[in-house]
């Protein structure tokens, strides 16, 4: 016969490492994630306008006209990195490392 306390005690055992294998992995995927990120240059036309970062251009352009209050509905993507608010035109463009340690001093 199966002592079930210690088959239910073994079992939870068992879960909780699973879980803090489980919470390991995303916390390493997270910080992954971030440092993939990369700064870009915002210009509307052949005007910068802002930097940003973000994991793509197409999300760096997105990200910067949400927060400018534009809605979806409003924002036409055009290529994987400009997208156009009203007839205007935004592209975002990778910065270099030479360039953010001259704009960060």
């Amino acid at each position: 016969m199966i002592d079930l306390h210690l088959f239910c005690l073994e079992c939870w055992g068992l879960s909780r490492f699973v879980w803090a294998q489980k919470e390991q992995r995303r916390r390493r995927l997270a910080s992954e994630h971030h440092r993939m990120r990369t700064t870009y240059e915002l210009r509307l036309g052949d005007l910068p306008v802002g930097l940003i970062e973000a994991n793509t251009a197409q999300e760096a352009v997105l990200d910067y006209l949400r927060s400018l209050g534009h809605y979806d509905d409003e924002i036409v993507r055009v290529s994987s990195d400009t997208a156009s608010w009203r007839g205007a035109v935004y592209t975002a463009v990778p910065v270099s490392s030479d360039q953010e340690e001259e704009s960060g001093s």
